[in-house]
């Protein structure tokens, strides 16, 4: 896989059942447990400003973590730093997978609001210090700091919504919220590409503080504070409760894991010591967190009695393998544009559009349908079989595939996508009680956000394993040679005589990554069959009642 910027401008953007869930697979909203959370909501006229405040927060959340995509250039000229290009995208990754379920659990013991605010505080701090980064290491650590931020914004905002609005409206707003993130995903490289070519790449940093500053205003002002859900239990029992000893081990574990990724088949060797020593330290850290969340019972970061959950444990798969036929297909199929048709790599972000527009209308679509039949699982099982369709189908391009082919192809995918996006975490909220939600949805997001970390490094090895073995079948051209230059450099390296063979080969080792994503999109339908049918609908009548929490004693507004 080439090691230019464009080869990074997409990047960023279950089966087994426990045995011990014997209910039926088809229970009414009468049965789930979660059905208490719809006794406090607010009214539309309050819950609209607040909803739209939290979109603007995803909305910027996922624009940091896609506008990257076309300002690299610009960022590695000013700071001669083209050995840190991959930091760039892996730091807000790193550190929004590892406190992605730490701050699961914190949103448990403390006041959600103020949690939210010092989330989203953080992702304002981490873009002020990436914007007035004097130099490459100081960008690493504030795109290390937003992405501490994204973590903590993500689950607050699921939290919020559970708290102000009942359950069979939740699947309706969490569509927009998908749409709002896959919108933002669209604009992150034009919008990245306006502000550095008309100002300064600085400047897609320091637009997320008053746009951020606006959000927080709104949220400071209406959103009201409430007890956490385990209110009343003292600090040292909070502390213990968070799992201190079992974050220990699983912060280090994911560092370690994603450090591998990053470096191996690039820097290193996959056989080089480093990277041993790093997935042997992330399989013990991980299995010492096993052991421990097993041993600490109900004070787990995750209770065994959460996972246990049929439906949380056939969701976290299902999270796993949609997260990682999307980044697959999201990395991978810009680098097809570039390569094959050669445009540059703005223009590949433009090429996708009928993905991620499918995609973008299909969640709300969603979301819609949901909240009005009241089923989850038919929209899980619907993606499974559209985006292995349209995977599939991707599977078929060659260098003279017709426009009107790859459109609709990415647009078969595309709906499969935003068919499945945010119904996992529905299942949590329509699953758990609520003090389980928090991190239900947190294991949600870890799956998918750690199995793009996983299948984007499997797909480079499946790509250069094919490439090199196709272009060292080609008299007089240097298979790594080609490895390592750009996707839209590659017209500039190879003579005309051998393009047309090149191409082929290039076509071949990209359409066998887009194999894998069909594998993995196939294998989530599995999942999707194991989920438990629980209805989100409710009974209108009870929506009727005024909105009021009681949470450990303490009684107040939303």
């Amino acid at each position: 896989m080439e090691k230019t910027t464009e080869g990074r401008s997409s990047s960023d953007n279950a089966a087994a059942i426990s045995g011990k869930i014997l209910e039926s697979p088809l229970t009414t909203s009468n049965d789930r447990p979660a059905s208490k959370d719809d006794d406090a909501y607010l009214p539309n006229r309050e819950a609209i400003p607040i909803i739209c405040a939290l979109g603007t927060a995803f909305f910027l959340v996922t624009l940091d973590r896609n506008i990257l995509a076309t300002v690299i250039p610009q960022i590695t000229d000013e700071f001669h730093s083209i050995e840190d290009i991959g930091w760039y995208a892996s730091a807000y990754m790193l550190t929004g997978s590892s406190f992605v379920l730490l701050f699961g659990k914190i949103y448990t013991f403390y006041p959600p609001k103020w949690v939210l605010l010092i989330a989203i505080s953080l992702f304002e701090i981490g873009s002020a210090i990436c914007g007035s980064a004097p130099n490459s290491i100081a960008f690493i650590i504030g795109r290390a700091v937003a992405g501490w931020g994204f973590a903590g914004i993500y689950i607050g905002g699921t939290v919020t919504l559970q708290r102000i609005l009942p359950l069979h409206k939740r699947p309706m707003v969490m569509g927009m919220m998908g749409a709002v993130s896959a919108i933002s995903s669209v604009a992150g490289p034009i919008i990245g590409g306006a502000l550095a070519t008309k100002i300064s790449w600085r400047w897609c940093f320091y637009i997320n503080l008053p746009v951020g500053g606006l959000a927080m205003g709104i949220l400071a002002l209406l959103l009201k504070a409430t007890a956490p859900v385990k209110a009343g239990t003292t600090f040292k029992t909070k502390l213990a409760q968070l799992d201190p000893l079992g974050t220990l081990c699983f912060l280090p574990s994911i560092v370690c894991l994603i450090l591998a990724l990053q470096w191996g088949g690039s820097q290193y060797a996959w056989s080089n010591a480093r990277i041993i020593v790093l997935l042997v330290l992330f399989a013990i850290l991980l299995t010492c967190f096993i052991i421990i969340q097993i041993w600490k019972g109900e004070q787990a970061t995750v209770p065994p009695h959460v996972f246990k959950q049929r439906s949380i444990v056939c969701g976290f798969i299902f999270s796993i393998c949609l997260g990682s036929s999307m980044a697959l297909m999201t990395y991978y199929l810009p680098i097809w544009f570039q390569a094959i048709l050669g445009v540059d790599a703005l223009h590949s972000g433009y090429e996708i559009l009928p993905f991620l527009l499918s995609l973008t209308a299909t969640a709300l679509v969603a979301g819609f349908t949901v909240s009005k039949l009241g089923y989850y699982v038919p929209h899980m099982i619907l993606s499974s079989v559209f985006m292995s369709i349209g995977a599939g189908l991707m599977t078929t391009f060659t260098p003279s595939t017709p426009k009107a082919q790859w459109i609709g192809y990415q647009i078969l995918f595309g709906i499969g996508s935003g068919l499945g996006a945010q119904q996992t975490n529905v299942a949590a909220q329509a699953v758990l009680p609520r003090k389980d939600i928090a991190i239900g949805s947190a294991l949600m997001m870890f799956g998918s956000q750690m199995s793009g970390a996983i299948f984007v490094p499997i797909g480079q090895s499946v790509f250069e394993n094919h490439l090199l073995k196709g272009i060292n079948g080609i008299a007089g051209v240097d298979g790594e040679a080609i490895l390592n230059t750009g996707a839209t450099e590659l017209r500039g390296v190879v003579g005309s005589e051998v393009l047309e063979s090149v191409l082929g080969v290039y076509d071949k080792a990209l359409t066998q990554v887009y194999l894998v994503a069909v594998v993995v999109a196939a294998l989530a339908v599995l999942s999707a069959l194991g989920m438990e049918w629980k209805s989100v609908k409710k009974d209108k009548k009870a929506d009727q009642r005024p909105a009021k929490v009681e949470d450990g004693g303490v009684s107040g507004r939303v």
